[in-house]
């Protein structure tokens, strides 16, 4: 007989697992095939290593297609009655479940964070965030020779050790990081909180978002793009806070947006000069995402083309949330509740992106 409260069916840890990352794989742009070929290869190299390297040997990899996802604490099989949303996972959260759960009569069984993991390990030489040329193909409506040299790129770039954080960093500064993700994880298991972060999942909810907004609003130039946007409460709050606008690295708001490459997923992260060139010669007029300025935004200024920049936590909260309505959806009876610079936007159903009030 499964635990129920007034409300309904309490999931377990291990479903609210095995949604998320199906749900990643269902939102994304690459289909499922192409997403299992990262657990297929990583098999095919565990198969062929020493017993000594199998040891050291990342095994989360053979089963999650997803590098950037972990669970560091709780079993699979226990209950959830309530989850704690953040974006970044730190031990002072974990001491803040405590004192929810012991003091405010809340029953917070899991620390749901995007971003939790040691970025080195999270990011090296993980094939799921090189993007499939033959989806992003069928995906723009392009031939898949033009996407084959983003692909390819892609795969240099994820063979870097700190890929998609900026390079490997000092010592120190991999030191501390891991030191903060195996203290938050161990007192979670101290106080029986589960611990999971979901990083990719919740990113393809931002791409989808962004995606069906964009597409289905008819639009002309860059500020036309960047108007729509405002319309999901998520940016236009961080908006009306006076921080973290959305706005233009390169390119004028009354350019052309054009055909549009929607930069807001892992593969995003592999990107570099030679493919940036890549998707000008494709065709793209714009670059719509996270993408920070540097030496991305200077080629695409040298070429021609637009760039316009999402703020990092009004993306991530948007794809948060977006994972979660689906949750919830699901799960009706699962409680959740918002911390730090995340925030809740309750959608009357799942993709309703810009209906939203707040």
């Amino acid at each position: 007989m499964e635990p129920k409260n007034e409300y309904g069916v309490y999931p377990t840890l291990g479903e609210i697992w095995d949604y998320a990352i199906e749900l990643g794989i269902r939102m994304g742009h690459r289909d499922a095939r192409a997403v299992w070929q990262v657990c297929k290869r990583n098999k095919a190299r565990y198969a062929r290593m020493s017993p000594e390297r199998k040891r050291l040997f990342d095994k989360t990899g053979l089963t999650v297609p997803f590098g950037d996802c972990r669970i560091y604490a709780g079993r699979l099989s226990g209950r959830i009655r309530g989850l704690l949303a953040v974006i970044d996972a730190t031990p002072e959260v974990a001491l803040h479940i405590h004192e929810l759960n012991t003091k405010g009569g809340w029953n917070i069984d899991l620390l749901f964070a995007h971003h939790a993991g040691f970025k080195e390990v999270m990011y090296k030489g993980e094939d799921f965030c090189v993007p499939d040329a033959r989806c992003l193909a069928q995906l723009y409506g392009v031939s898949i020779e033009s996407m084959n040299p983003i692909e390819s790129e892609a795969r240099k770039m994820a063979r870097i050790p700190g890929c998609g954080c900026g390079g490997p960093g000092s010592g120190d500064a991999v030191a501390r990081q891991c030191m903060t993700v195996s203290g938050t994880a161990e007192m979670c298991r101290q106080m029986d909180v589960a611990h999971i972060n979901i990083h990719t999942p919740c990113d393809v909810f931002l791409w989808r978002a962004v995606w069906d907004v964009l597409n289905a609003a008819g639009l002309t130039t860059c500020q036309d793009a960047i108007d729509v946007l405002y319309r999901i409460p998520e940016f236009r709050r961080f908006r009306q806070q006076h921080h973290q606008p959305i706005r233009m690295l390169t390119g004028k708001p009354r350019s052309r947006l054009g055909r549009w490459w929607n930069a807001n997923c892992a593969a995003t992260l592999t990107l570099n000069e030679k493919s940036v060139r890549a998707i000008r010669d494709a065709g793209f007029d714009t670059m719509v995402g996270v993408i920070y300025e540097g030496k991305i935004t200077e080629e695409a200024n040298k070429h021609g083309l637009n760039v316009i920049h999402l703020p990092h936590y009004a993306s991530d909260t948007l794809g948060i949330n977006g994972l979660l309505d689906c949750l919830i959806e699901r799960w009706p009876s699962l409680d959740v509740l918002a911390h730090g610079a995340f925030f809740r936007v309750e959608r009357p159903h799942c993709g309703a992106w810009a209906t939203a009030a707040i």
